[in-house]
């Protein structure tokens, strides 16, 4: 088993890269770092556990700031690095595109907690992103609890032919919601990223020649406690797994 703990920790493996990002916390806040940890298992299985007891808002902001524990897959949005040939790639040239997770809380978020488990996805300008180049986020939740949005916010109901999200979106973000709490054991989710990517298309919100850089899994933590193992995660894009033989999805 690999294990690191603490801020700005990295696990690269099988074209992904573990992280802890802990970009969220306040200066004056005390976390223990000990417990912040990204792991790869001995059997490939990997995540992340966490522990964020007193959150405390970053110096000028009022509002708390998540931590996202995360696996990436693609090139970074800032032009750091990049663990895949099939990342970026322009949104025009994208025919089909599944992402994949099985996954277990293996220490469940308390009812008190607030976090979510979703996917983050990179929009930039160009294939050779760098810290100016302009990016979209587009998220999609699996879970949630105690994260509020706004309302006056909130679109249409969107699916993608798996499952039924709220849309939320303003500037540069936008969040499809599967409203529904962490649930204990084993579990599988399925999104055709496809789906809404052209969806997003048709609304003028996304342009063809803009380029998908990065997947990533996360939990967005504000508090709580919990530790996350992921079986298997992948995309499934224009008849290519990105980063694991397709053998690991016998049901895809």
């Amino acid at each position: 088993m690999a294990e690191k703990c603490g801020k700005d920790q990295v696990l690269d493996f099988n074209k992904k890269r573990l992280i802890t990002n802990l970009w969220g916390i306040g200066q004056k806040e005390i976390i223990p770092l000990d417990k912040n940890c990204i792991f790869v298992n001995s059997d490939d299985t990997y995540g992340w556990r966490w522990d964020r007891p007193s959150p405390v808002p970053q110096t000028g902001q009022t509002n708390i700031a998540p931590i996202a524990p995360s696996v990436c897959v693609g090139t970074d949005p800032w032009g750091g690095f990049s663990t895949s040939e099939y990342l970026p790639i322009r949104i025009r040239d994208i025919s089909s595109l599944v992402l994949y997770a099985d996954y277990i809380y293996s220490v469940m978020p308390s009812p008190e907690d607030s976090q979510n488990l979703s996917y983050d996805l990179w929009i930039t300008d160009t294939g050779n992103p760098n810290p100016s180049t302009p990016r979209q986020e587009l998220m999609i939740w699996l879970n949630r609890i105690n994260v509020p949005m706004p309302e006056d916010k909130r679109r249409e109901d969107v699916s993608d032919g798996y499952n039924t999200y709220k849309q939320y979106a303003w500037e540069n973000y936008h969040a499809f919601i599967l409203d529904v709490p962490p649930q204990s054991g084993l579990k599988t989710h399925t999104v055709d990223v496809k789906k809404i990517l052209d969806y997003l298309l048709n609304k003028g919100e996304l342009k063809g020649e803009q380029w998908l850089a990065l997947f990533v899994l996360e939990n967005e933590v504000w508090k709580g406690t919990g530790k996350l193992t992921v079986n298997n995660m992948d995309a499934y894009l224009n008849g290519t797994w990105v980063s694991c033989p397709a053998v690991m999805y016998s049901n895809a």
